[in-house]
């Protein structure tokens, strides 16, 4: 597939000097896939039922996401620019507050890994996901 994640559309548009407009009202808590498969797993196996959000235990706008990422992967985060949503001219209503409440899967699972554990771990496994691409015959995304 072709679609990116958000951080690596930061960290290819870092990489290319690409100028990158992100929101600074914008607030969400990301997760890694590999650590939400796996506490999803963990879950399943406890047996726990009902409705459980997963994602980082802090958060943090689009903006301070990007210059977080720009810092732990050596980049000059000089080519983000901050930017409101009323700015961004989207068609339609967009929330601001799109992080979601880990207090539940937090008292089951115990803390849940920070924005900025997220993007080392993130970070550490990039190097594992552009072999595989590279294997496959693939250009590198990331």
């Amino acid at each position: 597939h072709d679609k990116f994640s958000l951080a690596e559309w930061i960290l290819c548009g870092l990489r290319e000097g690409a100028p990158l407009p992100l929101l600074t009202d914008v607030y969400f808590n990301p997760f890694v896939t590999d650590a939400l498969a796996q506490l999803t797993l963990t879950l399943v196996e406890a047996g726990a039922s009902g409705t459980y959000h997963l994602g980082a235990r802090d958060w943090c706008s689009k903006f301070a996401f990007g210059v977080l990422l720009a810092h732990h992967a050596g980049l000059d985060a000089s080519r983000l620019q901050a930017t409101s949503i009323e700015a961004a001219g989207f068609a339609a209503p967009r929330p601001k507050k799109t992080w979601l409440s880990v207090g539940k899967a937090a008292a089951m699972l115990g803390p849940l890994p920070s924005v900025e554990e997220g993007i080392v771990s993130f970070l550490a496994g990039l190097p594992a996901q552009e072999a595989v691409l590279e294997q496959r015959g693939r250009r590198a995304r990331v």
